[in-house]
């Protein structure tokens, strides 16, 4: 009984292993959440293209007249509204980047801001992480 419960650990420490992330992974999940919040802030386009998978789908509730509107935006929406935002600087931003979850290719982070929550989905595609879904909202809500 005892050889079987350690080969169960055994093996169910190697299933842990194997989909656990690596500290490589960790540092490009944040990284490509600090290039999301910091390239909208700094209106930097490229890091901003760098962080956005061309699947993005930005979504965010809005509660307007007792109606529920669900509001989308594109990597290619995303991109324009970059380009044009007030840059903010450094020490005003606020980010904070968290890994809620990673398992093998697919990562679930929380990206806070001084204006914003953003939950992104990421994703790891030829050797890089990408947010492919990212569900918003401001942080003063009304």
């Amino acid at each position: 009984m005892l050889k079987m419960i350690f080969l169960f650990g055994l093996i169910l420490c190697s299933f842990v292993m194997t989909n656990a992330q690596t500290k490589e992974d960790s540092l490009q999940i944040i990284q490509t959440g600090l290039n999301y919040l910091e390239g909208w802030y700094t209106a930097d386009t490229v890091r901003m293209d760098r962080a956005l998978h061309d699947s993005l789908i930005k979504r965010r509730v809005i509660f307007s007249q007792d109606v529920y509107k669900l509001s989308e935006m594109t990597k290619l929406q995303m991109m324009e509204k970059t380009k044009v935002h007030k840059i903010v600087p450094l020490n005003e931003q606020g980010i904070r980047i968290t890994i809620l979850d990673v398992f093998g290719t697919i990562a679930s982070v929380k990206a806070e801001s001084k204006g914003f929550y953003d939950y992104l989905h990421m994703v790891k595609t030829n050797g890089q992480w990408q947010i492919i879904n990212a569900l918003w909202d401001k942080k003063v809500l009304k």
